[in-house]
C-alpha cells in the first residue's frame, strides 16, 4: 500500500504522520486498518 499514487491514500498517510500517529493494515478473516494517534492531557 506505500506505493499506492490514490489522493485518499496520501490524505491518510501525510495527517497520520502530522499528527504523529501510526497506522496498521492488516488481513484477520477480513480487512483491517487502525489508525492509532497519541492523546496528549492537559
Amino acid at each position: 500500500m506505500d506505493s499506492s499514487p490514490s489522493l485518499g491514500w496520501t490524505i491518510i498517510k501525510s495527517l497520520t504522520s502530522q499528527l504523529d500517529g501510526e497506522f496498521k493494515i492488516y488481513n484477520d478473516n477480513g480487512f483491517n486498518f487502525v489508525l492509532e494517534f497519541p492523546v496528549i492531557s492537559k
